[in-house]
């Protein structure tokens, strides 16, 4: 039935009757996507746009004789007026989604104080809680580490599956390549959504823990990638002005500065590459 569902979806937009969010100039907009029997709906923040998407689920529960979950459903805004979202809502007849800051602190209350029938004293802190219980804690988990490691899940997802949509979408509107590489080097974040960013910061985690494989040592960096299984270069060295005039002057990449034998990345020797150590080094 779910299949029913999306042809009405896709005749409405065909009709100009259901709008849906564009991402990106260079792609269709997105009006749903769905998952076995979870469906997400897209649409304009509009009182027109709620209207048309009502109608269509209203038509479907009648069609099919199957009723939504509304304790389950939620509506997800997006830079939306307090007054529309609430008048969308009601349309809709779903509850807003909120999303909680403080699951830290829930933690914490359901670890220390209990019912308020039975208020304890804590024995243990926070951060001792939260180590492995072979190391003696609770093997609970702090939120902000958890949703860092996510966020270098979704960055590892996003080098590995590059034709998903959700990945497309974040190099038509974020990136300047289609390398899938580009995830482990871009070099800076300072425009986009906050889930694109926290994305980005996330990659550090993963990138922090990564070590290239060489082979013709074109795609890793000489000097801020790891590729000989410690750490980079870059931070056996205090004077960072340093490593970037010898980057200037030879090159970025490990193909820069050794000859690779074929099929053998233990083989290295070093290119003739000038007279780049009499730079200065303090």
């Amino acid at each position: 039935m779910a299949e029913v569902l999306g042809r009405n979806i896709k005749k409405h937009v065909s009709l100009g009757l259901w709008r849906g969010i564009s991402i990106h100039e260079n792609m269709e907009p997105i009006s749903h996507s769905q998952f076995a029997n979870d469906t997400i709906l897209f649409g304009e923040a509009t009182v027109r746009e709620a209207i048309t998407i009502w109608k269509v689920l209203d038509c479907f529960e009648s069609d099919s004789s199957q009723s939504m979950n509304k304790n389950k459903s939620m509506v997800f805004f997006l830079n939306t007026s307090k007054r529309l979202r609430s008048r969308i809502s009601k349309i809709l007849e779903f509850e807003p989604g909120r999303a909680s800051s403080s699951l830290d602190g829930f933690l914490k209350k359901f670890l220390w104080e209990g019912s308020k029938e039975d208020m304890r004293i804590p024995l243990i802190n926070w951060d001792t809680a939260c180590m492995i219980k072979e190391e003696g804690g609770a093997g609970l988990r702090k939120m902000n580490l958890q949703n860092l490691a996510l966020g270098a899940k979704l960055a590892w997802k996003k080098y590995k599956f590059p034709k998903k949509l959700w990945c497309r979408i974040l190099v038509a509107k974020y990136l300047d390549s289609n390398s899938r590489d580009i995830i482990l080097t871009v070099a800076n974040s300072v425009r986009g959504s906050l889930i694109w960013r926290f994305i980005w910061e996330s990659c550090k985690l993963l990138t922090y823990h990564l070590t290239w494989k060489i082979d013709n040592g074109k795609r890793a960096s000489f000097w801020h990638d790891s590729w000989n299984g410690d750490e980079p270069l870059e931070n056996l060295f205090k004077d960072k002005d340093w490593v970037n005039q010898i980057e200037a002057y030879v090159g970025s990449w490990v193909a820069d500065y050794f000859e690779i034998l074929p099929n053998s990345s233990s083989s290295l020797s070093w290119k003739s590459v000038g007279d780049w150590h009499q730079i200065n080094h303090r």
